[in-house]
């Protein structure tokens, strides 16, 4: 049988905030060692790391010149969407050829690529929330296979229960391609020391909900006796490098931003 597939996305998170390429002072010792277990890309690139480019392309294999989408899908905007819009629908999306080939498909996490509220290409089990950008993490809507509930702790924590339960009710006689999107650590909302969150610099790197996104990634490690009674598995991490220090309103990088800028005179 075809391997299993989960392909775990984190939101506006650049390399450098991974101990696995060299960040001391973030800790992130599970992915460490998911990238000491398997492939770590040290020559890769990201055409447009804003959240809806790269998703696009991520479920399409198309840069964003080829699938039209060049920015994040504006939720200001999503009330003059068709009901059932998908910004890559013309495309052969990756859930649907995985189907096609015998896999059960499912989204937990972000969508942004289209109208939220019904599962979209390709997928069958869906997990998302009604907006694109996180206004938090805490209390957020979630929608759930068309049911409608309020999530009252961390989004983080939501989705990583929602897949640990997803893989351990799975029906075995085919393979799965779960694709786990976290809207951590994200660039709006700063660290905030609490249960579960702590260790973090004080100073240097903010992080954004780091911290909080990578202690959750221990729920695999105990779920992994699961996925290993599967017939195979594989696990893909790919974290979107976002978009740093730029003249930007959201600052999506792991550090404040710093630009040198010459005040006069000519250098000596």
């Amino acid at each position: 049988m075809p391997p299993n597939i989960l392909f775990i996305m984190t939101d506006n998170q650049p390399a450098e905030l991974l101990g696995c390429y060299g960040n001391e002072e973030i800790h992130t010792p599970h992915l460490d060692r998911l990238a000491a277990q398997g492939i770590r890309f040290d020559n890769a690139t990201c055409v447009n790391g804003m959240c809806s480019p790269c998703r696009a392309s991520v479920l399409t294999g198309l840069m964003p010149s080829q699938h039209g989408i060049h920015t994040w899908l504006d939720d200001r905007l999503m009330d003059s969407w068709p009901p059932e819009w998908n910004g890559i629908a013309e495309f052969a999306a990756l859930p649907e050829l995985l189907r096609q080939n015998g896999y059960r498909t499912a989204l937990i996490g972000k969508y942004h690529v289209g109208a939220p509220f019904a599962p979209q290409n390709g997928f069958e089990h869906w997990v998302t929330f009604p907006y694109g950008h996180t206004r938090s993490f805490w209390g957020n809507e979630i929608i759930e296979n068309g049911r409608t509930h309020t999530y009252p702790g961390h989004s983080v924590d939501c989705f990583t229960e929602k897949a640990v339960e997803y893989i351990q009710h799975y029906d075995a006689d085919a393979p799965f391609f779960l694709f786990l999107t976290y809207n951590a650590p994200y660039g709006h909302w700063p660290a905030i020391q609490g249960p579960g969150i702590g260790g973090l610099a004080a100073g240097g790197a903010d992080g954004g909900d780091a911290g909080h996104f990578h202690g959750r990634s221990r729920f695999f490690s105990r779920a992994q006796w699961l996925l290993g009674a599967r017939a195979g598995y594989l696990a893909l991490q790919h974290a979107r490098p976002g978009i740093q220090r730029t003249f930007a309103d959201v600052p999506t990088g792991a550090y404040c931003p710093a630009t040198n800028v010459q005040i006069d005179g000519e250098p000596d």
